[in-house]
């Protein structure tokens, strides 16, 4: 009987060495990730990091197509099998009602670019809370597409808050591939794209589409229920983030928000329209030729110049130009994400010589905010030719101008102590009540001139009863 129970026992840790341990899924490796780019673009805005719960963070403070950055794992998935992947967003605001998180399933290892600069092959998936947006994938050109939930959206929130989840399944039903986000079919049948996938063999991306400069950051928690890091160890991220220097706005009046003296401020413009930007060596300074109706391009603002507008309500433009134009600065705020509602107009005066225009931001109410993102528009009406150029921009604190100093020919006046002032008293009223005052002391002069002559006259007449006494008095 202990034999038998040796035996069978011997049978089980077979079946389980055996059976389970090469089906069981290989731990994932934090230095599996990497940063991918579009040919030509830049990575030096975003990085790759472990996150507390041993998932990969991606962030990035880059904008669409210029410093655009992807996050891919480079090892290969098995579509066949079925995929599920969960994702926790960080920060992925919406500087321009423009903002979508992006799923792909390619044949390769690549960041994906919409125009087809490179051969990534496979599914496409686009999101917003209130729209998705599926494509098929092949060249670089859409073959299939679908919507699910079109149109939904909540205005000012068309973007993931923190801490929001997404949950993706990718699974064979009946012989077509399907995709399920947070447990809804997405009706669309991407059947066609199993041919791009070598022996279901596939690859996974993510990133954001921004056309902003602005800090967004999204963590891959679980690839087929393990951690995304589960080994490995990438501290201080495989790229390090562009170093700024840190404001210390509780303690200063201005701050230099952008330097067009620098010529490398050109790659870190982004949203650029109707407009030509470059550096002009001549002036030291970014040069901008209008080349349509509405030019324009965004301010680079990283997270770490996100400012307080209650504080901070002037900018200060240092500009040239040879014709008189007025422009308009758009913005967004913390709690005001779209531009629609946040804007103030300005006057640009012709001029030989570089000077400065004062912008009183305050005119809108949605200044009063963390101010997140500035979209400059030089010129409200742009002719193609027209020409500015522009050496810095600063955020300052408003401050009243100083009056003029009174000659010291003038007598001093006598200061009033705070209890006699009335602040609502006009000069009109204080000439008025100067004068009353003046009146007044006329007429007690005169009440005392009456008195005077009235003890006099008294004086004289009792003089004159005293002497009538006398004389008669020595007449009898």
């Amino acid at each position: 009987m202990k034999n038998l129970i040796k035996i069978i026992a011997w049978i089980i840790t077979a079946v389980f060495i055996c059976g389970v341990i090469p089906f069981a899924a290989e731990a994932l490796d934090a230095n599996d990730w990497a940063i991918v780019t579009y040919d030509g673009t830049e990575k030096s805005h975003a990085r790759i990091s472990v996150s507390e719960n041993n998932g990969i963070r991606m962030e990035s403070e880059g904008h669409y197509p210029s410093s655009y950055a992807g996050l891919t794992y480079t090892k290969p998935l098995n579509v066949k099998d079925g995929i599920s992947i969960d994702i926790t967003m960080e920060e992925l605001n919406s500087q321009s009602s423009d903002v979508w998180f992006s799923m792909v399933i390619l044949s390769a290892p690549v960041c994906f670019d919409y125009s087809g600069k490179n051969e990534g092959k496979g599914l496409w998936i686009l999101q917003r809370p209130g729209t998705i947006e599926t494509l098929v994938i092949a060249d670089g050109s859409v073959k299939s597409k679908g919507n699910l939930k079109p149109n939904d959206f909540v205005p000012g929130k068309d973007y993931y808050e923190p801490g929001a989840k997404i949950h993706y399944d990718i699974k064979i039903e009946d012989g077509a591939l399907f995709v399920y986000i947070d447990d809804v079919k997405i009706e669309t049948d991407f059947s066609e794209a199993l041919d791009y996938f070598e022996n279901g063999q596939c690859y996974f991306g993510f990133s954001t589409s921004d056309t902003t400069l602005s800090h967004q950051s999204f963590v891959v928690d679980y690839i087929n229920g393990q951690q995304a890091a589960s080994e490995g160890h990438l501290e201080g991220g495989e790229i390090p983030t562009e170093t700024e220097e840190t404001i210390d706005f509780e303690n200063v009046d201005k701050f230099l928000l952008v330097d067009f003296t620098n010529p490398d401020i050109l790659s870190k413009i982004g949203g650029v329209g109707d407009c030509k930007l470059e550096f002009d060596e001549a002036e030291g300074c970014i040069k901008m030729t209008v080349t349509g109706e509405d030019p324009h391009f965004e301010i680079p603002m990283s997270k770490s110049r996100y400012f307080d507008g209650g504080k901070f309500t002037v900018l200060r433009v240092n500009y040239k130009t040879d014709e008189d134009h007025d422009g308009t600065i758009y913005f967004t705020t913390k709690n005001v994400p779209k531009i629609d509602y946040c804007y103030v107009e300005y006057d640009f005066e012709k001029t030989d010589d570089f000077k400065d225009a004062l912008i009183d931001m305050d005119e809108s109410s949605n200044w009063m905010d963390e101010v997140r993102s500035l979209r400059f528009d030089p010129v409200n009406e742009g002719e193609e030719g027209q020409v500015f150029y522009f050496k810095s921009i600063t955020v300052e604190v408003f401050e009243e101008p100083e009056t003029e100093k009174k000659p010291d020919t003038e007598p001093e006046q006598t200061k009033a102590t705070e209890t006699e002032v009335n602040t609502d008293t006009t000069s009109d009223d204080a000439a008025k009540e100067a004068d009353t005052t003046k009146e007044d002391g006329k007429a007690v002069e005169k009440s005392n001139n009456v008195w005077i002559w009235f003890v006099l006259g008294g004086c004289a007449l009792a003089t004159v009863i005293v002497i009538i006494i006398v004389v008669t008095k020595k007449k009898k």
